[in-house]
């Protein structure tokens, strides 16, 4: 798991924080999974992190003595469970990744919608699976919009390119980086915005709710943006999209 890059790691936990956990659990769990939470108390997979052993995308591992963590995601796995698991990661297709409840415990792939699944024999196993593509270099427009606002105007006005064929426009550089001046200085200037659905997609995968209002307000997609908002980590945004914005057609 050293090759791993994490972003949002938990705070440090120590082995009195696990002790509580297994307690909680009511059982053993693997000691090198112990040491990963000691060592990176979970944590967000930036860049992406992709497994040999299953379909989508890992969104990340759950952080102990976190609102909305561990504890809490065992609950909900085991609410109906017979034989309790603990879950450690979900993926991109929500789906959990747990752990039996032992010593030398199974990896085992919880669905909404299919049986559990067996996907790796051991913890070893399920790490050696994982990789992470190094990052490319950043776009040129991601470098434009980190400059101040004076810079990037100059930047428009000598006609450079907004929009490329390819990759994110300035428009939504602005919005991944939480940069919300230029997202207005942007509008004001009533510069090229790009594809506003890329736009939305972009403010929601990095739970940019004060972007996401904006967005809505400029016409953008909220059956799009409902769809988009149903990540783990997205409930602030879900339930705005739900509940604040029902009259946005």
């Amino acid at each position: 798991m050293q090759d791993i890059q994490l972003s949002a790691v938990g705070p440090p936990i120590d082995k009195a924080a696990l002790a509580d956990l297994e307690s909680y659990v009511g059982g053993p769990i693997c000691r090198e999974y112990k040491e990963f939470l000691l060592a990176r108390n979970g944590g967000v997979c930036r860049p992406d992190v992709y497994s040999t052993l299953f379909t989508s995308r890992l969104w990340g591992f759950f952080r102990l003595r976190d609102k909305g963590g561990l504890e809490e995601f065992f609950d909900d796995v085991n609410e109906y469970r017979e034989q309790d698991l603990l879950p450690i990661a979900m993926t991109l297709g929500e789906e959990f990744v747990c752990l039996e409840i032992g010593e030398t415990p199974r990896v085992i792939l919880v669905s909404s919608t299919e049986p559990d699944q067996v996907c790796a024999d051991s913890w070893a196993t399920f790490v050696q699976s994982l990789s992470q593509p190094p990052e490319p270099p950043p776009p040129f427009l991601e470098g434009i919009a980190k400059q101040p606002w004076e810079s990037v105007q100059q930047y428009i006005e000598s006609g450079g390119e907004v929009v490329p064929s390819e990759g994110l426009s300035l428009f939504s550089q602005a919005i991944r980086l939480g940069n919300f001046e230029l997202f207005e200085k942007l509008m004001d200037v009533k510069a090229t915005w790009g594809d506003l659905d890329i736009a939305m997609e972009v403010a929601i995968l990095n739970r940019r709710l004060a972007f996401v209002k904006q967005l809505l307000a400029m016409g953008a997609n909220l059956a799009l943006a409902r769809e988009l908002a149903n990540g783990p980590d997205l409930q602030e945004i879900r339930e705005y999209l739900l509940k604040s914005a029902p009259t946005i057609k």
